[in-house]
């Protein structure tokens, strides 16, 4: 008979915005573990990273070996309206949390986002060199630097704008519709 062997999980921290409840429904709760803030998510665990720490809920005994950072305030106009709060949560909040994941060997993947970049150039690869125009791209630039710095395993993820194509679900699209029949102005390049 084989020994049974245990199959290390991913945390998925945010699995309540859009990317994490992709991730947390293809994964489920057998192979992944799901932190939330704002909407509860079926079987997650309630995470605040402003007061909590992550060892409030996450412990040894669940056998993570990456954790997928996906919280934070990831609208540009909101980090340049609020940079102080923004930067609470986007980089001092982080940066905690990558702390603890690396003291107990945890692999951290940050989602940065293709805003450190600015946009002259297009087409960026992993050795172009970031020139961030916003705190938003500012602020994800610094986490990755301090990740880089200070982790000896870590993956970072610079994603684009994000977008579904379910009524309701918040993204691009769903954000189109709803200003048209508002009709507001859509501001985009």
């Amino acid at each position: 008979m084989t020994p049974q062997t245990s199959q290390n999980k991913i945390l998925i921290i945010g699995a309540d915005g859009y990317v994490g409840t992709q991730m947390y429904a293809t994964l489920g709760p057998t192979r992944s573990i799901a932190t939330y803030f704002l909407e509860e998510v079926a079987g997650g665990r309630y995470f605040n990273a402003m007061t909590m720490n992550l060892s409030d809920v996450i412990d040894l005994s669940d056998d993570v070996s990456h954790a997928v950072i996906l919280y934070g305030n990831t609208k540009p106009d909101s980090c340049a309206a609020n940079p102080e709060a923004a930067y609470a949560v986007n980089v001092v909040s982080i940066k905690t949390v990558v702390d603890w994941l690396n003291s107990v060997g945890i692999t951290p993947v940050f989602t940065s986002t293709e805003s450190v970049f600015d946009g002259e150039k297009g087409n960026y690869t992993e050795e172009d060199c970031p020139n961030p125009l916003h705190p938003y791209g500012l602020q994800k630039i610094e986490v990755e630097d301090y990740i880089e710095k200070n982790c000896n395993r870590y993956i970072i993820a610079r994603l684009g704008r994000v977008f579904g194509s379910t009524p309701g679900d918040g993204t691009l699209l769903d954000q189109f519709v709803s200003s048209i029949h508002a009709k507001e102005t859509i501001y985009c390049a």
